[in-house]
């Protein structure tokens, strides 16, 4: 019995793999689904499509988490930046101001200065704190939320069986209750 190759393949047989990977994946993409058709396109057997096609998730998966991956680093680093350009904003909005005033309308010219402490534009603070939220978003960091049912959808008419259900089940409970002997299992009294 001839056993299986192990050894790796020639680097002409990985270029014809690759080639027929690759016109596999064009034809499974465009809709193609069937291995015995994606087969019978290419020329190879069932079980080459099979293998071609597992390892055609695993290189789309790996891909795919790759380019999260990526997506999600890159959109961190331009909340990094949106985040040092509002503290820079806010740090040149804080401080000493002055204001100067020149009124020249009569023979000898009037100047005023105004001189006041800034706190900071609070906007770009909020700036700040979107950022954050935002980070934390990205990064799973929040907490779960918490969601509490306030009332339930009563329809203004309730279904009558239903009803004396709940009547026959309350009764039974004061019986258990006070000790009294309960009625025969399986029957039912109607409400009055």
């Amino acid at each position: 019995m001839a056993k299986k190759r192990i050894s790796p393949k020639t680097r002409a047989e990985q270029i014809t793999a690759a080639s027929r990977r690759s016109k596999v994946a064009e034809l499974y993409l465009k809709g193609t689904r069937k291995q015995v058709e994606l087969a019978a396109a290419v020329g190879v057997t069932q079980a080459c499509i099979s293998k071609d096609l597992a390892l055609l998730a695993a290189e789309w998966k790996g891909l795919a988490i790759k380019d999260f991956d990526l997506a999600r680093t890159q959109e961190l680093e331009r909340l990094d930046r949106v985040e040092q350009a509002a503290w820079a904003a806010w740090e040149r909005s804080v401080g000493q101001k002055q204001e100067t005033t020149r009124i020249t309308d009569s023979k000898t010219p009037k100047t005023t200065q105004k001189t006041w402490f800034d706190a900071g534009d609070p906007r770009l603070l909020g700036v700040v704190t979107d950022v954050i939220n935002r980070r934390c978003e990205i990064l799973g960091l929040d907490a779960p939320e918490k969601h509490a049912i306030l009332h339930a959808e009563v329809p203004d008419e309730m279904d009558p069986e239903y009803l004396a259900l709940a009547q026959e089940i309350g009764r039974r409970r004061k019986e258990a209750k006070s000790g009294k002997e309960p009625a025969e299992h399986g029957t039912m009294t109607k409400p009055k």
